[in-house]
This record gives C-alpha cells, structure tokens and sequence, in this order.
C-alpha cells in the first residue's frame, strides 16, 4: 500500500510539470492501484529480494532496462558504469528528467519479512557480504517503472520528452559524478527539469515534502591524520599521546557548529571513529580520525571544513608539535556532495 501511495505522487509530479492540470486524469489513483497490484508489487518484491552493491548493480540495471525498453523507450545503457537512460519523445516542449538510484547496501536483513533479502555478493574489497535495500532504493526503481508505463498510457495528456535515469552508487556518493564523467548530458542531452524523490519514515504515508530551499543536506567525508611521539605508558612525559590530542580535536569540533554557525542554520560534525594504538602500556605515534559532516548551503560547507582544518592544526600546535608533524585533515574529494537545493520557483 506504500508503495502505491509512493507511485500515485510520483505520476502526479511528473505529470503536473508536462501536462496542463485539466488534462490529469481523475482516474489516475485507480489506475496505480490496478498496476501495483497487476505488476509492481511483483517487480517490488523483484527488487528487493535481489539487491546489488554499488557499481556492481548488472542485473538490476539490465532488469530495469529491459522494463522501460519493453514499454517503448529509448534505451542508453552503460553510463558510468551500469547507469542508465530511457526517453520517450512525445512532441514538442520541455525535457522532464526522474532520477532514481538503483545499488543496495552490505547489510543483512532482519526484517522478519517472507520476501527478506538472502543475497550475498563480493564486495569492493573481494569480502563476501549480505547485501540488502536497506535505504527503499528497490522503491524508487519501481517507481520508475510505474511511471513510465503510466506516462506512455497518456501521451495525449502532455507534450515534451520524459528522460528516466537509473543511478548506480548512490550509497557511495559517486554515480552521478561517474555518469556527468562518462558525457552524460552529450549522451542524450540535457533537461528542462530535473526531479528525484526519497522515501522516507519521517513522513505520514502519502505525504510528500518538497521544501523550497535544501532538501537535503551537503555531505563530506573526512579524515584526520594525527601524529604523536611514542612512548611507555607509564612514562607520558617522554612523548606526545597522539589520544589525548584526538580527544581535544574531538571535543573542540562541536564548538565548530555551536560557536562558529549562526543558531538558525543548521549543521552537523560526527566523529564516527577514532583508532589509535596497540597495547594496553603503549603510548602510540599515531591516531586517526573520520569524520561525516552536514551542512545546509556552499557558505556552511565551506565554513564547516575550514572550522576543522583549524580546530585539528591549532590543537596540534597546543600539544607541542612541531610544524612538520601537526595533524593533517584530508577532505575525501570523490564522495564529497553539495546540499540538494530545490528550484524555489519550481517547488
């Protein structure tokens, strides 16, 4: 039932962006309802029951590519990888682009569910993992199948050209960086409009929230490098504890956000590990740090990073480091994102 209600909203957004609003068809509810129950409730449980990690998303890109090529789309497949691309042209006006992205999780499923996920498959790092939708992505690739054949059955309700694109690693925050790399937009040209949806928990079913300023938040992954001078534990005063100075980068980021960010805009910095030494008795050379950071707008991001830059090297320097050792911060380039900000006109 969710996932129709998730699929009615769908329809209708992509429908009010190419179509006139006297021309959506009062009948649509029923017609999602008919479908999910005829078609999408199966490829659902399709979907979830066979999940992939990210870029290694093959059968699910070819599964998905075959669904909207069998309904009369254009199908450019291998974008970046296992990206793909399906269009329906249908006369003149704007180009509508629906994004949704396709790769799983490494998670095992405890859901209880008769459908739960039991896949399994390598990882990056050649590990065998469980692997499941943990995130609703197996929703929104339905979704994307729902609305194609709902939009192919009423192309005399609108005008233009409606561009579906199936996303790998979004998990790994690099599919669509991957597909722009690979000539994306010269591939098949660039839209008017571009629309995406999450689902999510925090919402009443059949709800849907499109603020008018960023929908979601900017993320960066960063690391901090922190070197110390060695020494016996029971002789601190003979090196430089690499912990100690890691816990005063720790405790001194949340100043970042609370003293250095306006209290009406929002932003986050999680520590989500810290690993330093080896021995219960030994003071180790050396610590590391990785951080996840949120912020709201580029002026936040770009406030946020440079208030841990200065944080991490001036406690450095409280501890006594020399210049050639304090700690360095690196800002991982490749998974790093902006914050999602909607169109405010068009929202």
């Amino acid at each position: 039932m969710k996932n129709y209600k998730v699929l009615t909203q769908a329809v209708l957004v992509t429908l009010f962006v190419l179509a006139t609003p006297a021309s959506i068809a009062a009948s649509l509810s029923d017609d999602v309802r008919s479908l999910y129950d005829t078609k999408l409730k199966d490829l659902f449980v399709h979907f979830h029951q066979n999940p992939e990690l990210s870029f290694k998303e093959d059968k699910t890109a070819k599964r998905l590519g075959d669904e909207l090529e069998a309904l009369g789309y254009t199908l450019h497949r291998g974008i970046g990888g296992t990206g793909l691309v399906a269009l329906l042209e249908n006369g003149p006006g704007p180009t509508v682009m629906f994004r949704a992205d396709m790769d799983g999780l490494p998670v095992e499923e405890k859901s209880g569910l008769p459908y739960a996920s039991e896949a399994t498959q390598l990882d990056w790092d050649g590990n065998r993992v469980p692997v499941m939708h943990a995130c609703g992505h197996d929703v929104h690739i339905t979704s994307l199948v729902g609305t194609a054949k709902l939009m192919a059955d009423r192309k005399e309700q609108w005008s233009g050209t409606l561009m579906l694109l199936g996303q790998p690693a979004e998990e790994r925050v690099a599919g669509a960086r991957v597909m722009m790399e690979d000539g994306l937009w010269d591939r098949v040209g660039q839209p008017d409009f571009a629309m995406a949806f999450h689902v999510t928990s925090a919402l009443p079913t059949g709800s849907i929230a499109a603020p008018p300023t960023a929908a979601y938040s900017g993320a960066d992954t960063v690391d901090i490098m922190i070197k110390g001078i060695g020494a016996h534990g029971a002789s601190p005063h003979t090196g430089v504890d690499p912990i100690v100075l890691g816990s005063q980068i720790v405790m001194g980021l949340q100043t970042v956000v609370s003293r250095n960010l306006a209290p009406r805009r929002p932003g986050v910095i999680t520590v989500g590990s810290f690993h330093s030494g080896t021995k219960h008795n030994i003071i180790s050379d050396a610590a590391k740090l990785q951080l996840t950071v949120r912020s709201e707008s580029p002026e936040d991001r770009q406030l946020l990073l440079e208030g841990i830059e200065r944080v991490a090297v001036n406690m450095g320097r409280v501890a006594g480091l020399p210049d050639d050792m304090l700690p360095v911060v690196i800002v991982n380039q490749g998974e790093g994102v902006p914050p999602t900000v909607n169109d405010a006109a068009f929202v």
